[in-house]
């Protein structure tokens, strides 16, 4: 048996495993009458200005928003993905 082949391909399968990322949050929207329906993964933020974004602590998905006069922007955020990882050989 090759060793060297051997921890090549294994180093090469650790890498592998190392950088798969799992998916992003998810956003979408629809017009259920008087409502706006926001269906999400993550977190939710909103804003007025789509500049200053607040965190919606008091949402679960879908969250309903009563339509009105201003404009309201939303985003999801997923967790932040930590792209350090060690490698024992």
């Amino acid at each position: 048996m090759n060793v060297s082949k051997l921890t090549s391909g294994l180093l090469g399968l650790a890498l592998t495993a190392a950088m798969v990322q799992a998916d992003g949050p998810t956003i979408s929207c629809k017009r259920d009458g008087n409502s706006f329906i926001v269906t999400y993964t993550g977190e939710l933020y909103q804003s007025t200005d789509a500049v200053k974004w607040t965190k919606v602590n008091t949402s679960s998905s879908p969250y309903r928003v009563a339509m009105g006069d201003k404009k309201m922007f939303f985003c999801a955020k997923g967790e932040a993905v930590d792209r350090s990882f060690s490698i024992p050989l």
